[in-house]
């Protein structure tokens, strides 16, 4: 999902477009897409970027028509973010990332060790790559990284939320992960027992 101004957002999904204007109390059908959405970010209140399986397209919000801005290449892009100077980063599942700065024209890509998990950002910019069994943080909008995490067995990193100078992760199916000091030092919390999932996503309230 993608907000324009917290009470207008646009949600998609396996095809489809949803549209609302009052926070989600009521959607409506906006259009449809021509790409598996797994990853959305809004360019201002003009267009919006899709990514999904093997392509990075961008939809005009006023004539709905659709463009390809990357692809087809192999595998998912599974993450679209417009970081604050304006440069796209886009994180791909076959372990590597792309930086644009000139709005898609041209693309810099950088390949990541083997098992990464994804790339999330932060409303200041920050970044964070999760890589099986260790967390990196960027400062510089994907320019350079600084490894802030270093788990003892190397498990996957799931599902990530920042909450001011907190970081909560979810290590592997049952191991959740706390930093009060924007990732110094980690505490782990106690899950319920008996218990393996896949976590795909923490929010919290007032904080989504």
């Amino acid at each position: 999902m993608e907000s324009a101004n917290g009470q207008e957002v646009y949600a998609a999904g396996a095809g489809v477009m949803l549209h609302t204007e009052d926070g989600g109390d009521n959607w409506e059908y906006f259009d449809s897409v021509s790409v598996f959405n797994q990853g959305m970010a809004l360019i201002n209140d003009e267009a919006i970027l899709l990514s999904g399986v093997k392509s990075i397209i961008r939809k005009d919000l006023n004539t709905k028509e659709e463009s390809v801005i990357h692809g087809p290449v192999p595998g998912i892009f599974e993450s679209i973010h417009i970081a604050p100077s304006g440069r796209w980063i886009a994180y791909n599942s076959t372990d590597y990332y792309m930086l644009s700065d000139d709005e898609g024209m041209t693309w810099d890509s950088f390949y990541i060790e083997r098992f990464s998990n994804g790339i999330d950002m932060v409303q200041n910019g920050d970044l964070f790559m999760r890589i099986r069994g260790k967390l990196l943080l960027s400062k510089d909008e994907g320019s350079s990284w600084k490894e802030i995490y270093t788990a003892n067995v190397a498990r996957d990193l799931r599902a990530i939320s920042i909450v001011d100078s907190t970081i909560y992760m979810m290590e592997s199916t049952r191991n959740l992960q706390k930093s009060s000091d924007y990732g110094q030092t980690w505490d782990s919390i106690a899950t319920p027992t008996g218990f393996s999932m896949i976590v795909s996503s923490m929010h919290f309230i007032n904080h989504c």
